[in-house]
């Protein structure tokens, strides 16, 4: 972002052989809409909006692994998506790109009490973790029922949001499955 090139002097043009590899695998869920393609091009930071040159919605690791693999071999840019509310500006693509929204892979995949872990897919919300875990067996560091998703947690240590203890906590390892979170007794 600090770099003295102006934004649209880095941006590489979506080739159209990587497009049409897209929409043949993925079809629907990949999208050059405008009003899709703002709504992902920006996000909580000051920063400008910076659109990608594509979306896709994915459903699985197999598929964002097969979105990955594809924009490589073109050499073209991927952004990952959560819900858009980075304060950094890092779902900005500064140089076009692809971005790969994961906001639909929300789901609770294992709940394992001996190892304490839960394995959840990156748009699973803490609610919705908490819920899947049984409330009797344990608490999920946020333990509070706000839409947040473990994606934050990922990336980060600790917690910041307003009104929280700064905690430390690291959702680790991410596997093919998932992400395995920790489960902290209440």
């Amino acid at each position: 972002m600090n770099h003295p090139v102006p934004p649209n002097a880095l941006r590489r043009e979506l080739p159209a052989e990587l497009l049409a590899e897209l929409r043949e695998i993925f079809a629907d869920r990949l999208s050059t809409a405008q009003a899709i393609r703002e709504h992902h091009g920006r996000d909580e930071s000051s920063y400008d909006p910076m659109l990608p040159d594509a979306v896709l919605f994915a459903h699985s690791t197999d598929e964002v692994a097969q979105a990955v693999a594809l924009c490589n071999r073109y050499k073209f840019p991927v952004i990952a998506f959560g819900t858009g509310t980075s304060l950094e500006g890092h779902v900005l693509a500064l140089q076009g790109g692809l971005s790969i929204d994961v906001s639909q892979m929300n789901a609770v995949l294992a709940v394992n009490p001996e190892d304490l872990t839960v394995t959840v897919q990156p748009a699973a919300t803490s609610a919705g973790t908490e819920s899947a875990a049984g409330e009797a067996l344990h608490r999920l560091p946020p333990a509070e029922a706000r839409p947040c998703t473990w994606v934050e947690p990922i990336r980060f240590t600790a917690s910041t949001t307003p009104g929280h203890a700064l905690r430390s906590f690291l959702c680790s390892p991410i596997t093919a499955a998932g992400v395995a979170a920790p489960i902290v007794k209440a």
